[in-house]
């Protein structure tokens, strides 16, 4: 918001706008991702805890074990798309935002690849055993995917920084 209002700003400042307007939900999505992340963990703690006396309930067990493994991964890979939405609005407002706030905008891409980097862990780890299945190699080939890309507007944003404010 330290950009919109600026006249030296004022070409950057509808971009401005519509990151203000996108963030402000993403926000709120991350911070409740905090819940739905335990929540989804706890699903497999419930499914660890199923009887497993016979064959039929072993195999109902290790069903429900995977069922929740793969939903306590996808809560993740959510937030971690969430992460790279805010990671890309940030280095964008680096490059076009006000020149005294762009270390808060670094700062703020540091922060989301931050968040993106448990996500991405996350991710991986509730998924360990199941390397085979075809929804946990999409997910994970989707988690690496975003991480690269994560990699590329990381190398961005220090360029941005050495090219606008010499940092």
């Amino acid at each position: 918001r330290l950009t919109v209002g600026k006249p030296k700003y004022a070409s950057a400042e509808a971009e401005c706008w519509q990151v203000i307007e996108e963030g402000e939900p993403l926000r709120a999505r991350l911070t409740e991702a905090i819940r739905h992340d335990a929540e989804a963990f706890d699903g497999i703690l419930v499914a660890r805890r199923l009887p497993k006396a016979d064959d039929a309930q072993i195999a109902a067990r290790n069903e429900a074990i995977r069922a929740a493994s793969l939903y306590a991964a996808q809560v993740p890979l959510e937030t971690a798309r969430d992460c790279m939405r805010v990671l890309k609005m940030t280095a964008r407002m680096a490059e076009i935002g006000n020149l005294n706030c762009i270390s808060d905008a670094a700062a703020g891409a540091n922060l989301a690849k931050a968040g993106f980097e448990a996500a991405r862990l996350n991710v991986k780890i509730n998924l360990q055993g199941y390397e085979q299945d075809p929804q946990a190699i999409a997910f994970i080939e989707e988690a690496e995917s975003l991480r690269a890309e994560a990699e590329s507007l990381m190398l961005i944003l220090e360029q941005v920084l050495r090219e606008r404010a010499g940092m």
